[in-house]
């Protein structure tokens, strides 16, 4: 088990969950690790590019600020589904 912290919360994770979340190579299972794990995202407001042919829609997203080892390691947006 490891110790990772998602927005200041504190979790215990397995290896294989600890891979999928800090892996940069496949977003949509480290987004889905996220969520299993019960992590609440900090809602945001930006601008998403091209939205269905329309740049620069604002839109409301999740940001969830990773860390581990003792430091900050990335930020994982969540976009909404248009």
């Amino acid at each position: 088990m490891r110790a990772i912290t998602i927005n200041e919360q504190q979790f215990e994770v397995t290896d294989e969950q600890f891979q999928l979340i800090t892996s940069p190579r496949n977003r949509n299972k480290c987004m889905q690790a996220i969520k299993d794990l019960g992590a609440k995202g900090k809602s945001s407001k930006g601008k998403k590019l091209q939205v269905k042919g329309v740049p620069f829609k604002e839109v409301s997203y999740f940001t969830y600020e990773i860390e581990y080892d003792g430091e900050f390691q990335k930020s994982v947006f969540e976009w909404p589904e248009d």
